[in-house]
């Protein structure tokens, strides 16, 4: 399961980068990942970002149940 949604938050940070047209308007992606690692990232440092995401999340969801 972690490496499922590790591969899904992979997805939503390479998404981010992706332009779209609007109303015959490009627009340009968010790059997430540029702007949370700086410039010159690599493939790896991406990898670990969807990483620590997901595992941030879990344990924000994790607190979320205890609290209640």
């Amino acid at each position: 399961m972690l490496l499922r949604e590790t591969l899904d938050e992979l997805a939503r940070l390479k998404a981010s980068r992706a332009a779209h047209y609007r109303a015959g308007r490009r627009i340009e992606g968010e790059d997430i990942p540029g702007k949370i690692l700086g410039p010159g990232y690599t493939r790896e440092d991406v990898w670990r970002l969807a990483h620590r995401r997901v595992l941030e999340r879990a344990a924000q969801e994790e607190i979320e149940y205890l609290s209640e």
